[in-house]
């Protein structure tokens, strides 16, 4: 017990400085339309890169970020790099693609989680090639800003982030229940 609470808090730890020190990572899964074979949207899935362990399983290190309250932070970087990313991607001459960040519900709840997103992406706004956010199935989406739901913990400013959002021409989608990277 006592050495899995220190291996624990030692890795705690080491994701406090995995940031600072450029150790996540993005990989890109894609999604092939099947009646083309075309990539009609990428993933971006966080790794991180351990310098004493190699690269950490999400399932490890997630709950860990979410713990420890640096999802946020992690979140935000992951909304960056991507959009770097798919700058990037534009000046090589490769075509427009959807991107899908995925956001933990904490995230959501977020104070300013509209601003945070459109900053990170900037030009990229209102461009129907850049990206989907991805949402747990534990966060809601109510129809309109003046529904809220007490169940998943969603209220009305956050509705109203996520509708200004859509209006900018990102898409929230939820996963399919079960689905994990």
């Amino acid at each position: 017990m006592n050495s899995e609470l220190a291996r624990r808090v030692g890795m705690e730890h080491r994701l406090r400085t995995a940031l600072e020190k450029g150790q996540f990572l993005l990989h890109y899964q894609p999604k092939i339309t099947l009646h083309t074979g075309r990539i009609a949207s990428v993933e971006a899935l966080l790794r991180w890169q351990d310098p004493e362990n190699g690269l950490i399983a999400p399932a490890i290190f997630l709950p860990l970020l979410e713990s420890g309250g640096l999802m946020g932070a992690t979140g935000a970087w992951v909304l960056r790099q991507a959009a770097s990313d798919c700058r990037a991607w534009r000046c090589k001459g490769l075509p427009p693609i959807r991107v899908a960040v995925n956001m933990s519900p904490a995230e959501l709840r977020q104070r300013d989680i509209a601003g945070e997103v459109l900053d990170a992406i900037g030009d990229l706004a209102g461009d129907p090639a850049w990206g989907s956010t991805s949402r747990s199935p534990r966060v809601c989406f109510p129809a309109t800003p003046h529904r809220a739901s007490t169940r998943s913990g969603c209220c009305a400013p956050q509705a109203f982030a996520l509708q200004l959002m859509t209006r900018y021409g990102l898409l929230l989608a939820q996963p399919p229940v079960g689905a994990a990277d």
